[in-house]
This record gives structure tokens, sequence and C-alpha cells, in this order.
């Protein structure tokens, strides 16, 4: 049954514009009131978000919009659960993939260590 409304839940992130759902999966992704699995998922529909073509990079790119991504994606990657860290990491190379230089500036703000993490994502991403 979860399986299924994932795929339902995936379908129409891929096919239907969702702009005021995208904020609502930020939200998500960083309340520290929600479960983890809750904000593991929000994690991975960024990531998908990402890697979907038709989310033209111009909304995706707006001034709100970058800055709230980014500090979601910083926070993530610091989150206290595992599962958390590992989509976020998986999410950061989906956001490299389509805005390089922002990923670039928003890796100066990580420590050594969870560069590193992040880096062995990229070999397996890759």
């Amino acid at each position: 049954m979860e399986q299924s409304g994932e795929n339902c839940i995936r379908i129409i992130m891929t096919y239907t514009p969702l702009n005021k759902s995208i904020s609502i999966l930020y939200q998500h992704a960083i309340s520290s009131k929600v479960h983890a699995q809750v904000r593991t998922k929000a994690c991975q529909y960024i990531k998908l978000l990402l890697m979907l073509d038709r989310w033209s990079n111009s909304y995706l790119l707006k001034e709100k919009n970058t800055s709230l991504l980014q500090q979601v994606l910083l926070k993530c990657i610091k989150d206290k659960s595992s599962q958390v860290r590992q989509a976020s990491r998986h999410c950061y190379w989906a956001y490299n993939a389509r805005f390089p230089l922002d990923a670039q500036s928003l890796m100066e703000h990580l420590d050594l260590r969870t560069i590193k993490l992040l880096n062995e994502v990229k070999e397996n991403y890759t």
C-alpha cells in the first residue's frame, strides 16, 4: 500500500505543475516537528523535482526559492537522522547537476567530513 501511494505521488509530481507544493516539501524537509521518515521522503521528492526537465530553471531559480532550497539542503545535510542526511546528499547532487555554481557555493558552507560524505555519494551517483 505504501509503495502504491508513493508511486502515485511521483506520477502526480511528474505530470502536474505543483508550484505551491514545493514550499510545502521544503517545510516538511526542515521541520524538526516532522518525523524523520517524512523529512527523508521530502528530500527524495525535492530530488525528483530537480531531476525533472519539466520544471523550468526560471521557477526554481526565483530568489525566494533558491535561497530556501539552499537552506533546506544545508539543514538536511546536517540533520540528526542518518536517513535524512543520506537522502539530502543525493538531493545535493541533483541540485549540482542543475545548478552547479549554486551548489559549489553551498559546498563552501560545509565542513570537511560532510564534503567527504558528499563525494562518496557522488561516486555512486554518477
